[in-house]
């Protein structure tokens, strides 16, 4: 799957997320809010990582939190809502590709 509700559930209660290769536009690793692993061996020491540092959870943690909290908040997914719609033609609107 790719951008899953899941990872965002997870991200706001500030949990990290440990995926097996799939990490949509690199958001995972380079925002540090979890490990993506090649294979099930990776991801068993990555998560032995997590359980024993609690520095290293509380990090990411944090950062999951602040990505929502930045990028998935009501306000902003309105303001795009608003921007995308709110012009007032309908030409706007079709031309965004597959809405009309």
């Amino acid at each position: 799957e790719g951008f899953s509700n899941v990872m965002l559930m997870g991200w706001i209660c500030g949990l990290p997320t440990l995926t097996l290769i799939s990490d949509p536009d690199d958001l995972i690793v380079s925002n540090k809010m979890g490990f993506r692993c090649d294979n099930f061996e990776n991801l068993s020491s990555n998560f032995g990582m997590l359980i024993h540092d609690s520095d290293l959870y509380s990090q990411m943690s944090r950062n999951a939190m602040a990505y929502v909290n930045q990028n998935n908040n009501k306000e902003n997914i309105l303001q795009q809502y608003l921007e995308i719609f709110g012009r007032g033609t309908s030409s706007s609107v079709s031309s965004l590709p597959g809405l009309i």
